[in-house]
Order: C-alpha cells, then structure tokens, then sequence
C-alpha cells in the first residue's frame, strides 16, 4: 500500500496505472516493446494501492520469443 499512499500524496488520485514494465522482471512471452526492449507491453491498474487488473501482450512471434529465452538463460528442451 504504500505506492498508493505515495501516489495519493503526489498526484491526489486513488487510481493510477503502471505501464510498460521492465522486461526482466516479466515472463519469456511478454512482448518487449517495441521502441526500447528493456520494457514490456504490459499494464497494471491499481485502486487505493491494491491491484484491481493487469495485462500484457504476449509475443506472438517465434523467432523472438526463442530471443528472449535465450537472453533470459532458459534452455529449450
């Protein structure tokens, strides 16, 4: 809670949404995104600090994705 108690401090709103996540804290499929690959297509929204909804766009393409597992040190069994 106390990012939502930050936010409510700084900003004055209960409501706020974290977007484009660092793609090394977010799993193998998650898709980078597209202008600068350290960070991911991928969202949260959040009501008095307490996560309500999140989502990302999977990588759809398999070349990247065997990419990324690559950069991420997972093998392919």
């Amino acid at each position: 809670l106390a990012l939502g108690d930050a936010v409510k401090e700084k900003y004055g709103t209960d409501f706020f949404m974290l977007d484009k996540y660092p793609s090394d804290i977010r799993p193998f499929y998650t898709m980078p995104d597209p202008d600068d690959s350290r960070f991911s297509n991928s969202y949260d929204m959040f009501i008095r600090g307490l996560e309500i909804c999140s989502g990302a766009q999977r990588c759809h393409d398999p070349d990247l994705v065997q990419e990324i597992l690559a950069q991420k040190g997972i093998e392919v069994g």
